[in-house]
């Protein structure tokens, strides 16, 4: 059993916060990110910088008598539940894995200029501002 866990929840979105995965096998795991505008913090608070997730794991001893749902939602109930109480009812083997996602950095004299012509002549691009070294 996992879930994962990140500081910012309101920039990213994984399809899956908890799950169950069986021995020798593996899960793929999609990390949305939204749009900057439903963010709560400004974009620039966030690019450039690490923003942490936590990959939390139960390791359930063999022979668990519990019953394991296959509906996600059922998982996640009983995923909530269980790291809730065995953390400090009956301790289960929790192993973290860390990693960090990296937003690029949009550099601060960028801009977007959307060119409209009337004409048919294709526009002139700008000349460039890279000075001459």
């Amino acid at each position: 059993m996992f879930r994962l866990r990140g500081r910012d929840r309101a920039v990213m979105v994984f399809s899956r916060g908890y799950g169950i995965i069986p021995p020798e096998s593996s899960a793929e795991i999609t990390v949305i990110i939204p749009s900057s505008e439903q963010w709560h913090r400004d974009p620039n608070d966030f690019s450039g910088r690490r923003i942490r997730v936590i990959a939390e794991n139960l390791l359930f001893p063999l022979g668990f008598p519990l019953p394991l749902p296959t509906v996600q939602s059922k998982i996640t109930a009983l995923g909530k539940k269980l790291f809730h109480t065995t953390a400090t009812n009956a301790p289960l083997t929790r192993l973290y894995v860390k990693f960090n996602i990296l937003l690029s950095r949009v550099p601060d004299d960028w801009a977007l200029i959307e060119l409209k012509t009337t004409t048919s002549n294709e526009p002139i691009p700008p000349a460039s501002t890279i000075p001459n070294l």
